[in-house]
């Protein structure tokens, strides 16, 4: 499918985006590799890599507001939006204003 849509969309010009990887705690590396070598595993021209820093992160003195909204988008991409709200309802001041 992902060759298909590669031939299609080059046919009229255009570009065919990958599926966006989220690299967080483990899996994401294993998944890429997986995608990279499955039929049309390299038909894609742009691709999204998404780079969270972990609780490790915050606790090595990375900003810990920005840890925090990362740690937020990862549960609700993980379909977990009540979790990413009590992540984000403990956070205040400047970063609430952040876009």
């Amino acid at each position: 499918m992902q060759q298909s849509a590669y031939n299609i969309l080059h046919s009229y010009g255009e570009k065919l985006v990958s599926p966006s990887i989220p690299f967080t705690v483990g899996g994401a590396t294993t998944w890429l590799n997986n995608f990279l070598h499955a039929a049309g595993g390299k038909s894609f021209d742009i691709t999204g890599l998404h780079l969270y820093p972990s609780d490790a992160a915050a606790k090595a003195g990375y900003n810990a507001d920005h840890c925090a909204l990362s740690r937020a988008e990862v549960l609700r991409s993980a379909g977990k939006p009540q979790a990413a709200l009590d992540v984000l309802d403990k956070l205040s001041g400047a970063v609430e204003q952040t876009e």
